[in-house]
């Protein structure tokens, strides 16, 4: 609990979260007994962001919003949250007299989201030679990043890519790198997501012109080595998308070949 007894003194509480608009705040309070309590009063505002607040009620005696009818007594009352939201609170005295701010209690929460950022960058396998050059022959590697730049985190398992590959390329169906960390079709690597990804249950293939709809619908068994029937290749890493600071990312390698 908070006394405010000044005619200068100001609580703000943030509350952590937002609360949406037209949502109910209750707020806890009480008016002192005696002289100090006679003419107790606090204006209360909300803002979303802590530097432009809007005045939405007053609590304590006549002729405050709010009456307070007993003092030395905890009192419940409601403000409705306005247009935009609030994350603050802020109590400021009206007089020199006394209140107390008990708490405050909400129920309702605008949910934070993420913000997925997602990339698609091509190299050459070879690093010397006709091969390291973009020619018919030639193999390449795709590396899609995806990166969460917002402020919360993606359902769990709900990351779900459906890559289409040009109709110029073939994709290569075994470790993609040979002696280098890859074991397979396409190497995952992540920094702070909270994901995992699993060769055998995260990775399939659409053989379809037009792009599937969930993980589910792709269905297609790619055959070992070079397929051309490959038109789409599909992700789908395990665990929520999390949300920080730095960004949470991840990558996902794979190679095709040039026609």
């Amino acid at each position: 609990a908070a006394l405010l007894n000044q005619s200068s003194d100001e609580l703000v509480l943030d509350l952590g979260v937002d609360v949406p608009q037209n949502a109910q705040i209750l707020i806890s309070a009480a008016r002192n007994g005696g002289s100090a309590g006679n003419t107790a009063r606090v204006d209360i505002e909300t803002s979303a962001d802590g530097l432009s607040y809007a005045f939405v009620g007053s609590y304590g005696a006549a002729p405050a919003t709010y009456v307070s009818p007993a003092r030395d007594v905890l009192e419940r009352f409601s403000i409705t949250v306005p247009s935009g939201g609030a994350r603050y609170l802020r109590f400021r005295t009206q007089d020199n007299d006394d209140i107390f701010i008990d708490g405050v209690e909400y129920s309702q929460v605008c949910r934070s989201s993420p913000t997925l950022l997602a990339s698609k960058s091509v190299s050459m396998v070879a690093t010397s030679g006709a091969a390291s050059f973009a020619i018919p022959g030639s193999d390449v590697y795709y590396t899609i990043t995806v990166t969460n730049a917002g402020t919360g985190s993606a359902d769990a398992d709900s990351i779900f890519i459906a890559d289409p590959l040009p109709a110029q390329v073939d994709f290569f169906n075994g470790d993609i790198d040979g002696a280098g960390p890859a074991t397979g079709a396409a190497y995952f690597t992540e920094s702070g997501s909270g994901l995992t990804f699993t060769l055998g249950s995260d990775l399939r293939y659409s053989s379809a012109a037009s792009p599937p709809a969930t993980f589910a619908a792709c269905t297609y068994s790619a055959a070992a080595g070079y397929d051309p029937n490959v038109r789409y290749v599909c992700f789908n890493p395990k665990g929520p998308m999390l949300s920080g600071s730095p960004d949470p990312t991840f990558n996902i390698k794979f190679r095709a070949r040039i026609k």
